[in-house]
């Protein structure tokens, strides 16, 4: 169930981001009931990620913060 919750919300913040959404680290966290530094985890997960797709796609995608 924890990696559900964890997939759920990569996912969400994946999402706000795409939609050129700023996420405020300290209210992610109050909002998913974990600390500031699993969102900063998440956000660099999702980084990853993007950066992996670019040998897919060619696309660059970079999150700036």
């Amino acid at each position: 169930m924890q990696e559900e919750t964890k997939v759920n919300r990569i996912l969400r913040l994946y999402t706000k981001l795409m939609n050129g959404r700023l996420i405020y680290k300290s209210e992610e966290a109050l909002h998913y009931h974990v600390t500031q530094r699993t969102i900063q985890r998440d956000i660099e997960d999702i980084r990853k990620s993007l950066d992996g797709a670019v040998m897919d796609t060619g696309i660059i995608n970079t999150i700036l913060y």
